[in-house]
């Protein structure tokens, strides 16, 4: 289904994401952002890519990401 679909795609973001590989943790958390509807995925993925942008010193995108995603 469509929900496990973001999921695994999410969770393959998260892997690459804690082996290091942040550029293929980033395609994979746009995915999840850009071509999924669920809310909840869509938050964790834009909280991650924040913290991947933060670290490399991109602010910029970073606060992009935050009120695109993360706005009320």
């Amino acid at each position: 289904t469509i929900i496990e679909k973001q999921e695994a795609d999410y969770n393959i973001g998260r892997a690459f994401h804690l082996l290091g590989l942040v550029s293929i943790a980033i395609e994979y958390y746009n995915k999840v952002l850009i071509e999924y509807e669920d809310e909840t995925l869509k938050k964790h993925a834009a909280y991650n890519c924040i913290i991947i942008y933060q670290e490399s010193g991109n602010n910029e995108l970073a606060n992009y990401i935050m009120e695109k995603y993360l706005a009320i």
